[in-house]
């Protein structure tokens, strides 16, 4: 008899490694590789959550500007310039 309880408390006990180790290793690929792409990217003008994304940039349907990624969430939205207000000034000079 106590050798089957010294059994199945080591059954028990791997059991419970095995899961906490599957847990821990799903909740990493979800940190790692999910979280990053569920990022929800809007127009800084109009607020608009239907944008276009691309690579490096975003594009506003409603108001038909690009924005940069790395800007947004980062600054405040009235201060982030749209790729074609950045060009006019850097052309001006």
């Amino acid at each position: 008899m106590y050798d089957d309880m010294y059994e199945m408390r080591i059954l028990i006990t791997c059991s419970f490694i095995c899961i906490v180790s599957l847990i821990s290793v799903s909740v990493s690929i979800i940190i790692v590789f999910i979280g990053p792409m569920v990022r929800m990217y809007y127009c800084p003008r109009c607020k608009m959550k239907k944008v276009i994304e691309y690579q490096d940039s975003i594009v506003c349907p409603d108001c038909l500007l690009e924005f940069g990624k790395k800007l947004i969430g980062v600054i405040p939205d009235d201060e982030i310039l749209a790729h074609g207000e950045i060009y006019a000034v850097i052309d001006s000079f």
